[in-house]
C-alpha cells in the first residue's frame, strides 16, 4: 500500500515539474493559441465563401483544395522535417500561414469584393503551411522532451484540442457576429505571428538532431515507407490507424442524418449529442498518462481501445433517442482519444530522430486519404441499405479485425510498452 502511495506521489511530483519546464510552457501556450486559430479558420472560412458565393459547390471545391497538401505535402513535409532544422520549418510554415491569411485581409479591404479565385489560391497555400507544420510539429516533440514524458506532452496536447473543439467554434461564430469573418481571419493571421515569435525560444537538445545528407529526395522517401513496411510494430500501427480514421469517418459523415432522419431528433438534441461526446473526450485527457501505466502492452491497450470504440458503433446502430445516442457517441470517441495519444506517442519513441519527419509524414497523408473516401462509401451505402444495418457492418468489421491482431505478432512484442521504451 505504501510503495503504491509512494509511486503515486512520485508521478504526481514529476507532472509538476514538467508544468514547470520552459518547453513545455512554451509549447502548450503555442499549441493553445495554434489550436483556436484553427477552430477560427474552420468556421469563418466556409462562412465567407458563403457570403461571397451562396453556393455550396464552391465550399465544396475549397474542402477540395484545403484536402489535397495533407495528400500531396505531407510526405515532402517529412522529408524536408529530417533534413533541416524543426524550429526554422515551424517558423516558416506558421508565418507562411500568416502571410496568405493576411492577403485576403488586405484583399478585402482593398476592392469591393475579393475574387474567389484569390481566396480559393490562398486556402490552398495556407493547408500547404499547415500540412508542413503538423508534420514538424508531431516530430520535434522528442526533440524538446525525455522520452518518458512525451505521452503526458500529448495528453495535454489532445487536452486542448478537445477543449478547442467544445469551446472554440462558439468563440468563433461569436466573434464572425460581432466583427465579421473576414476580421477573424485577421485574428487568426495574428495568431500564426504570434506562433513564430514562441517558436523562436524552444529548446532543442543538439544530440537529438540528427539530419540525413543531400541526395534524391526519392530515394529518401522510399526509405522512410520502407522502414514502416518491415517494422513489426508501425506497419500494423498504421493500418489500425487507418481502420481507425474509416469508422471515425463514417460515424461522423453519416451521424446528423441518422439523428434527423431515423431518430427525428431537433437541432438542439443533436447538439447535445456533440456536447456529451465533447466533454468526455476532455475529462478523458486528464486520465490518459494513468490508463498507458495500467496496462502491461501498449500494443493490447490499443486494440482494447479500438474494441471498446467498436463496440460505441454497434450502441449508435441500436439507439433509440439522443440520451442513447450521446452515450454511444461517448463510447465510441473516447478510445479513439486514447488511441491517438498513444499512437502518437509510440511513434515519437521507437522511431529514430533522422526518419521521424517521414514517418509522420507517412501516416499524415494515409490517415487523411482515408477520410473523404471513408465518408463517401458510408454516404452511398447508406443510400441502398438501412442506415442501423450500414453502422452494424462498420462495428463487425471493426471487430474482426482485432481478432485479426489480437493473436497477431503486434499484440505479442512484450517490449512494445511505453515504460520498456522510455
Amino acid at each position: 500500500m505504501d510503495h503504491r502511495v509512494d509511486e503515486k506521489l512520485l508521478q504526481g511530483l514529476k507532472q509538476l515539474k514538467l508544468l514547470a519546464n520552459r518547453n513545455f510552457i512554451l509549447f502548450f501556450f503555442g499549441s493553445l493559441v495554434s489550436k483556436i486559430g484553427d477552430k477560427l479558420y474552420l468556421i469563418a472560412m466556409p462562412w465567407i465563401i458563403y457570403e461571397l458565393t451562396g453556393s455550396s459547390f464552391y465550399m465544396g471545391v475549397m474542402f477540395f483544395l484545403e484536402t489535397i497538401p495533407f495528400l500531396f505535402v505531407s510526405p515532402l513535409a517529412g522529408l524536408l522535417a529530417d533534413r533541416f532544422s524543426h524550429k526554422l520549418l515551424l517558423f516558416l510554415s506558421a508565418f507562411l500561414q500568416g502571410f496568405f491569411l493576411l492577403t485576403i485581409v488586405i484583399g478585402n479591404a482593398a476592392v469591393s469584393q475579393i475574387p474567389i479565385i484569390w481566396i480559393f489560391v490562398c486556402g490552398f497555400f495556407i493547408a500547404c503551411g499547415g500540412a508542413v507544420f503538423s508534420v514538424v510539429l508531431n516530430s520535434i516533440i522528442p526533440s524538446m522532451f525525455p522520452k518518458d514524458k512525451i505521452v503526458n506532452v500529448n495528453s495535454s496536447f489532445q487536452f486542448l484540442d478537445s477543449t478547442s473543439l467544445l469551446f472554440g467554434s462558439a468563440l468563433a461564430g461569436m466573434l464572425i457576429s460581432m466583427f465579421g469573418g473576414f476580421t477573424v481571419l485577421l485574428f487568426d493571421a495574428i495568431s500564426f505571428f504570434i506562433i513564430c515569435a514562441v517558436v523562436l525560444f524552444y529548446r532543442i537538445k543538439k544530440e537529438n538532431i540528427k539530419k540525413i545528407a543531400g541526395g534524391s529526395s526519392w530515394k529518401y522517401l522510399v526509405q522512410g515507407a520502407s522502414y514502416v513496411k518491415n517494422h513489426e510494430i508501425l506497419k500494423p500501427l498504421l493500418l489500425i490507424m487507418m481502420l481507425v480514421n474509416i469508422s471515425n469517418a463514417v460515424v461522423v459523415a453519416l451521424l446528423v442524418f441518422f439523428a434527423r432522419d431515423t431518430l427525428a431528433l431537433d437541432s438542439s438534441q443533436t447538439g447535445l449529442i456533440y456536447t456529451i461526446a465533447a466533454v468526455s473526450q476532455v475529462l478523458l485527457t486528464f486520465f490518459i498518462p494513468l490508463i498507458t501505466k495500467t496496462f502491461k502492452r501498449t500494443n493490447r491497450m490499443l486494440l482494447v481501445c479500438l474494441m471498446v470504440s467498436s463496440g460505441g458503433i454497434g450502441i449508435i446502430s441500436l439507439s433509440t433517442g439522443w440520451v442513447t445516442l450521446g452515450l454511444a457517441m461517448m463510447v465510441h470517441t473516447v478510445p479513439i482519444i486514447i488511441f491517438n495519444v498513444v499512437n502518437k506517442t509510440l511513434r515519437m519513441q521507437i522511431v529514430p530522430d533522422d526518419l521521424i519527419g517521414r514517418v509522420n509524414g507517412l501516416f499524415l497523408m494515409l490517415s487523411k486519404s482515408t477520410l473523404p473516401v471513408a465518408g463517401l462509401i458510408g454516404g452511398v451505402a447508406a443510400e441502398f441499405i438501412h442506415i442501423r444495418i450500414v453502422f452494424a457492418l462498420l462495428c463487425i468489421l471493426s471487430l474482426a479485425l482485432i481478432v485479426r491482431y489480437w493473436f497477431h505478432p503486434f499484440n505479442q512484442e512484450a517490449t512494445t510498452t511505453l515504460e520498456r521504451i522510455s
